[in-house]
């Protein structure tokens, strides 16, 4: 088989072999730049040359070359190493995809330049590069005399906080910007703050920075409605029925769905049946019982699918509220939840699984309003061998 390298290769191969040749190891220094490997070039290339070699490789783009010629000349008793040639050195690293070299280089640069906040930037990229992430922060964790420069700086904190995925420091950083700032760059910084709070799940704290990054807006009518809603749906503090009819549907919170609840239960109000059904499949027993008592006062006598299965809740307070509420809308269809919650060890729910009883039926079993257990034992088997026995009429109340 024969193998032909295609030219690109081959060119490649030429280069490689061509840079050994003229640089030996590749690596340079300076006292004041070091780096970790002092070996020299090759000593076939004249030292007069090496800056005109810098030059050349940077013109054709070769700018890790470049670099290494810069270097070189960096050794030189007599090579003159102002500010202007390290701030070249360094940008020629940064375009060779060399961040090690470029932040060695720009950290010395540093110690005559602490004020210097785009140096102080593009420092804190090569450490985020090099996998550097805190000293990138500590850059960047500076005092500026220029409110504008602070804010550059506290803005390139946001951006690297972002990228190592922490999102409450950068909501803070967002909201000392948006104190820093003025006008629409102050709006941004409260909005973005305010998103990245509720993506944390802070609402509370989202609707703070969201009123703030609106604060002196001219707010249309329905603007204003959505974050006067907002602000509702964040304190729990409802002003009309939507707004309690959302703090009851979606807020995480049980306390604020609770006063949605009983900011509902003060008057009538479209769909209300449906509205309080729904609420008895709530996790928190407090709304549950709210909204049994509410179904008692405003269903229809026989609409208890919502409510039947509940009479056998774990829950006795749950329990005792839909068996009065089944009381008021049962029928003779609901007997048997009521027989089976007519629990005798139970005095409070027997004695509503009772009073439910002879209500749907219009039948009286014992003259005791509080019984004892033997008792309540006894009257519940006597309800159970009526309910077998008795006619139909007799069981629809007749």
């Amino acid at each position: 088989m024969n193998f032909n390298p295609p030219l690109s290769a081959l060119a490649g191969l030429m280069s490689l072999c061509l840079s050994v040749l003229l640089f030996g190891s590749c690596t340079a220094t300076s006292p004041e730049y070091p780096l970790e490997s002092q070996e020299p070039y090759s000593q076939q290339v004249p030292s007069d040359s090496w800056m005109d070699l810098a030059r050349t490789a940077e013109a054709r783009l070769d700018y890790g070359e470049a670099g290494l010629w810069l270097d070189r000349y960096a050794t030189l008793p007599e090579a003159e190493l102002d500010e202007d040639f390290w701030f070249h050195r360094a940008a020629l690293a940064e375009k060779g995809g060399d961040p090690f070299r470029s932040a060695e280089v720009r950290a010395k640069l540093l110690e005559t330049r602490p004020d210097d906040i785009w140096l102080r930037i593009d420092l804190a990229d090569d450490y985020q590069q090099t996998g550097r992430d805190m000293e990138a922060l500590d850059v960047l964790d500076h005092t500026f005399a220029d409110p504008k420069e602070q804010a550059y700086a506290l803005s390139a904190m946001v951006t690297l906080l972002l990228q190592g995925e922490r999102k409450l420091d950068a909501a803070l950083l967002c909201e000392q910007l948006g104190n820093l700032t003025t006008g629409r760059d102050a709006q941004e910084w409260w909005q973005r703050a305010s998103s990245l709070h509720e993506q944390l799940g802070d609402l509370t704290r989202a609707t703070i920075c969201i009123e703030r990054a609106l604060d002196g807006v001219d707010l249309h009518e329905e603007e204003k409605r959505v974050v006067e809603r907002l602000h509702a749906f964040e304190l729990g503090q409802p002003e009309n029925v939507a707004d309690a009819l959302m703090l009851l549907r979606h807020h995480i919170n049980p306390d604020i769905r609770l006063e949605g609840i009983r900011y509902l239960a003060r008057d009538r109000f479209p769909k209300d049946i449906g509205t309080f059904e729904f609420a008895l499949n709530d996790p928190d027993v407090r709304v549950m019982r709210l909204a049994l008592e509410q179904l008692a006062i405003r269903s229809q006598v026989g609409r208890t699918e919502a409510i039947a299965p509940l009479a056998l809740h774990e829950d006795t307070q749950v329990a005792t509220a839909a068996l009065r509420a089944l009381g008021v809308l049962g029928t003779a269809a609901d007997m048997p939840s009521v027989l089976d919650a007519m629990t005798p060890e139970n005095r409070s729910q027997f004695a509503a699984a009772r009073s439910a009883a002879e209500s749907i039926t219009g039948h009286t079993i014992g003259v005791g309003l509080d019984p004892e257990l033997e008792e309540r034992r006894n009257l519940k088997l006597a309800w159970w061998t009526w309910w077998k026995e008795a006619p139909d009429g007799a069981k629809l109340g007749g």
